[in-house]
């Protein structure tokens, strides 16, 4: 059977969790996260840390590096 392609709209927490249980079900599927944000997904709720300079804006990050990777995802920013 040929691949379905899948698209999630956003990178937050419920879009995260989404890519996981797919590829946690044993789907295959081509996946694409769109978001109009910028950056790699990171914790909104982390912002005012950032700003205190309690917290960097690495240490906010939902995912490591090669998450993406990792998943056989593409994160498609700016969108």
């Amino acid at each position: 059977m040929a691949k379905r392609k899948q698209i999630i709209v956003g990178s937050g927490t419920a879009a995260l969790n989404s890519l996981r249980q797919i590829r946690k079900a044993g789907c295959d599927d081509e996946v694409k996260l769109f978001t109009m944000e910028e950056h790699d997904p990171y914790s909104p709720m982390s912002l005012p840390y950032v700003l205190l300079g309690k917290l960097t804006a690495g240490q906010i990050r939902m995912v490591p590096d090669g998450f993406f990777d990792e998943m056989d995802a593409t994160l498609i920013k700016g969108r």
